[in-house]
């Protein structure tokens, strides 16, 4: 029981964790992202004039602007797996260098101590 209690604390929570709150993962299937709001231009004839002898032409163009917003839909980017090398490396690297070196100086010295 206890070694799987500190697979889950170690190994499964923090993956989940990074799951859950990187951008580059599945944050946005949880999250809604932000709206992207886009506007464009366009010109159009204003006022269209008829003539027998030059047929339609424009008198005067006018400049219509648009403008619209929609939600991005969730897409897997692929980044989330390299997402974990630089979310944890340094956590168990600093890890393993106290289970290697700094438990064994610290149980050499309580045994020094009561000897």
């Amino acid at each position: 029981f206890h070694v799987f209690l500190v697979l889950l604390n170690n190994i499964a929570f923090p993956c989940l964790a990074v799951l859950v709150i990187n951008s580059n993962c599945f944050y946005y299937a949880f999250f809604s992202a932000s709206p992207i709001e886009v506007a464009y231009s366009y010109q159009r004839c204003g006022q269209n004039y008829f003539s027998i002898y030059r047929g339609t032409f424009c008198l005067n163009l006018e400049t219509v602007t648009v403008s619209t917003s929609f939600l991005p839909p969730f897409e897997y980017g692929y980044q989330c797996s390299s997402m974990f090398v630089t979310s944890f490396s340094d956590i168990y690297m600093y890890m393993f260098v106290i289970i290697s070196f700094i438990n064994p100086i610290v149980k050499l010295s309580i045994k020094y101590i009561h000897s």
